[in-house]
C-alpha cells in the first residue's frame, strides 16, 4: 500500500509547526500593540474632548474665566490635535488590529488543513507563504513590547499546541 502523490507526510505536517508557531507569535504580539496603540490614543484624545467642552463653555462667558484660560485651552487642544494627526495612533491601532486577525486567521487555516488535507501539501504551503509575506509587508511597525513578544513566542513557548498530540503514523509496508 502506498502513498497517494498529493497525500501529506508527517514531515509535512511536523514542518507546519514553526510556521504555526509564527503565526501565533505574530498574532500576539500585533494584538498587543494594537491594544498598546489604542491606549494611547485614548489618552491623547481624551483630554483633548473635555478640554474643548471647557474651552466652548468659557467662550460663552469670557468674563467668567482668567483671560489667560482661553488662549491657553486653544494651545493645549492644537497640540494635543496635532500630536494625534501627526503619530496616527488611531491609525496604527486599527491597523495592528485588523493585522493580529488576519494573522489568528492563518493560524486557524493552518490547523484546519492538517485536519482535512483538501489539498496537496505543495499548493498549501505555497498559500501559506504567500498569505504570511503579504500579511508581513503589510504590518504596521510593532512596538518595543510587541517584538519583545514576538522574539519570546516566536521561537515556540511552553504552552500548548495542537502538534503537542500529533503522533507520525507509521508506515504500512
Amino acid at each position: 500500500m502506498g502513498v497517494k502523490e498529493d497525500e501529506w507526510k508527517d514531515d509535512d505536517v511536523l514542518m507546519l509547526e514553526r510556521w504555526w508557531t509564527k503565526t501565533k507569535a505574530r498574532r500576539a504580539a500585533h494584538e498587543f500593540s494594537g491594544n498598546t496603540m489604542g491606549r494611547i490614543h485614548k489618552w491623547v484624545a481624551f483630554p483633548s474632548v473635555l478640554v474643548g467642552a471647557v474651552l466652548s463653555s468659557v467662550t460663552f462667558q469670557p468674563d467668567a474665566a482668567p483671560a489667560f484660560l482661553a488662549p491657553a485651552l486653544s494651545v493645549f487642544i492644537t497640540l494635543t490635535a496635532s500630536t494625534q494627526a501627526f503619530f496616527g495612533f488611531e491609525k496604527k491601532a486599527e491597523g495592528h488590529r485588523r493585522v493580529s486577525k488576519s494573522f489568528g486567521s492563518l493560524q486557524r487555516s493552518i490547523e484546519l488543513e492538517i485536519v482535512r488535507q483538501a489539498s496537496s501539501f505543495e499548493d498549501f504551503f505555497e498559500r501559506l507563504n504567500q498569505s504570511y509575506s503579504q500579511l508581513i509587508e503589510e504590518a504596521p511597525f510593532l512596538t518595543a513590547e510587541g517584538k519583545a513578544i514576538l522574539e519570546r513566542e516566536g521561537r515556540g513557548s511552553s504552552t500548548p499546541n495542537p502538534f503537542d498530540t500529533y503522533r507520525p503514523v507509521a508506515t504500512v509496508t
